[in-house]
């Protein structure tokens, strides 16, 4: 009893996943069957499944209304664990996976003590979610690049349905949860008179995406996310190992190589010690897999090395200046280098904080005469600034350059409705705030 209280206890951590509902959809998948339906309990057994010589019994509570309901959980969820000789992590780790697929990022680094500095940690993190943004523009749209404005559905998925899950013992090793649209997905079901499972298929609404068509509009989005994402890595993984020439740069970026993935992986690999990348997924069994896609692939040290080199290549290839229109606050001011310059020529640089591939940045925009008035005001009355330029990232710094024009129309609807002139610059007020 002491030892199912101390499971109840610790059970409270992976609450949300080992719910009554997911461990049976759990035991229905691992060719478990119901035996006993009582309502507000399921009796499953598995004849491949033995404890202490005879074929194991799962007593799983249905209702979470009954008293015991938490410690009875708790005893289903331990003799799972003594079924297949899971720890808890783990047993939640599997139950969560048939309603999600697993991403599994394990960076393979010495290490005198088993950590690394957080920097690079939070490096990797933001490489993993460029991977899987890049993978969720490309399934979203087969033609696009990986970089501009998120779609809103795409959006959406990103800040809802991929999810951190926890690192495995052992090595440093991050887990990535997409979770799938249950309304959408095959359901498993069991019968409890002929002791059969089967699945039941139900239909899918048409899957998000524009005018280009991909193979399968009826494949689960996430689904397609995940699998998109494993055949990029497979196809960069493979380029790069034959040591790929221009000419076949096309193919691989029609099978998937993008350059935000190239960059992600990278910044994950680029810490000091690391021997190789090692990405594996896990499917979950609710969905059916439309088609065969890797389940490891292994970027080593060299092979990380050679992704500088397709960076340069795919930058040159998508090198097109990119016109891009920025709008957000105004979050400082610069003045000119020489302020003795008269008003209409005077020139100086204010910094947006604004939307650039879905992410806030921000932006330094050089401006001249009355815009940069303008964008005083915007600063002064918290009003959104719109410039439109060529925008360039600079080391670790984005710039919009070339032929700067900026969009007044709302400030001055807003001045003529409450008038309050373009401030001339007072060239004895110092307006710059102090660099970072």
């Amino acid at each position: 009893m002491a030892a199912a209280d101390s499971m109840s206890e610790r059970l409270a951590e992976y609450a949300e996943v080992l719910t009554d509902s997911n461990v049976a959809q759990f035991l229905a998948t691992e060719n478990w069957t119901i035996q006993q339906d009582l309502g507000w309990e399921q009796v499953w057994a598995n004849a491949e499944v033995h404890h202490r010589g005879s074929p194991m019994y799962l007593h799983v509570p249905r209702n979470n209304r009954l008293d015991d309901y938490e410690l009875r959980l708790a005893q289903a969820v331990e003799a799972i664990g003594q079924a297949y000789g899971w720890t808890l992590p783990t047993i939640a780790e599997r139950v969560s996976a048939i309603r999600a697929d697993l991403f599994f990022v394990r960076v393979d680094q010495s290490s005198k003590d088993g950590t690394i500095p957080l920097r690079q940690a939070s490096e990797i993190l933001e490489s993993i979610d460029s991977m899987v943004r890049s993978a969720a523009l490309t399934a979203h749209n087969p033609r696009a690049t990986g970089k501009g404005r998120l779609p809103e559905y795409v959006r959406d998925f990103l800040a809802e349905d991929v999810r951190m899950g926890h690192t495995k013992r052992g090595s440093f090793i991050i887990t990535v949860a997409a979770r799938l649209d249950t309304d959408a997905l095959s359901v498993v079901s069991s019968s409890p008179n002929d002791g059969t499972t089967t699945v039941v298929e139900r239909p899918f609404d048409e899957a998000p995406g524009d005018e280009s068509p991909v193979e399968d509009l009826t494949e689960n989005y996430t689904r397609r996310v995940m699998t998109t994402l494993s055949r990029s890595l497979e196809v960069t993984q493979r380029y790069v190992a034959a040591d790929g020439s221009p000419d076949d740069l096309d193919a691989a970026v029609a099978l998937g190589m993008r350059l935000p993935l190239i960059k992600a992986l990278r910044t994950a690999g680029a810490g000091e010690g690391v021997r190789a990348l090692d990405l594996s997924f896990e499917w979950s069994t609710l969905e059916p897999m439309r088609a065969d896609v890797p389940n490891r692939v292994r970027i080593d040290r060299e092979a990380i090395t050679s992704l500088e080199q397709v960076e340069r290549q795919l930058a040159t290839r998508d090198e097109d200046p990119r016109q891009e229109t920025i709008v957000g606050a105004v979050v400082e001011l610069k003045r000119a280098v020489d302020p003795s310059t008269s008003a209409v020529d005077y020139e100086g640089e204010v910094v947006i904080q604004g939307e650039v591939d879905g992410k806030l940045r921000r932006v330094t925009v050089p401006l001249q005469g009355e815009d940069y008035d303008w964008a005083i005001q915007a600063h002064r009355r918290h009003i959104p600034f719109t410039v439109t330029g060529r925008l360039e990232k600079v080391r670790r710094s984005w710039r919009l350059g070339g032929h700067v024009q900026a969009d007044t129309s709302f400030l001055e609807y807003a001045a003529r409705s409450a008038p309050v002139a373009p401030a001339p610059l007072d060239m004895g007020r110092e307006l710059q705030q102090p660099d970072e």
